[in-house]
């Protein structure tokens, strides 16, 4: 009775004292004059993959300052670029960061001024169709060249 006792208590500590050694994630805010339907709860990515989350929007007095939780393993160099972008056709916003070459990092409560996201939208509309539009005229000149 004793042994299932003390197992029933420390089992629970052991679990949340391994959880508190797990390196914990980082913030970063950003500033932007408007957020365009970004949310609580928008993914951050880098290269296409998840390293984070909004975690706070708020109102300042030139705009929106926005929270990011970055994962605790993701070191991201200064001078990056930070831009809201449209995830899909519905409109599900997130950020997006590009990566600069700086060997010196962005530390924990850095505040960075965020890339506005209109010539970024229209970009990202626009490069999908352009490879579509050359790779039909590879499929027409192949085939052109198939005929001959």
């Amino acid at each position: 009775m004793k042994k299932i006792f003390l197992i029933s208590v420390l089992f629970p500590l052991f679990i949340s004292s391994c959880n508190l050694m797990k390196p914990q994630d980082y913030n970063i805010y950003l500033l932007f004059d408007d957020v365009h339907g970004l949310e609580i709860n928008s993914e951050v990515r880098s290269s296409g993959l998840k390293i984070g989350e909004v975690s706070m929007l708020d109102l300042y007095e030139q705009g929106v300052i926005v929270e990011l939780s970055i994962q605790a393993s993701k070191e991201i160099p200064m001078d990056s670029e930070f831009r809201i972008r449209s995830l899909d056709l519905m409109g599900t916003k997130i950020i997006d960061i590009e990566f600069s070459d700086r060997k010196r990092l962005i530390k924990d409560m850095d505040t960075i001024q965020g890339v506005e996201p209109y010539f970024n939208d229209f970009k990202s509309i626009i490069e999908p169709i352009e490879n579509t539009m050359n790779e039909i005229k590879e499929i027409i000149k192949e085939g052109a060249e198939k005929k001959d």
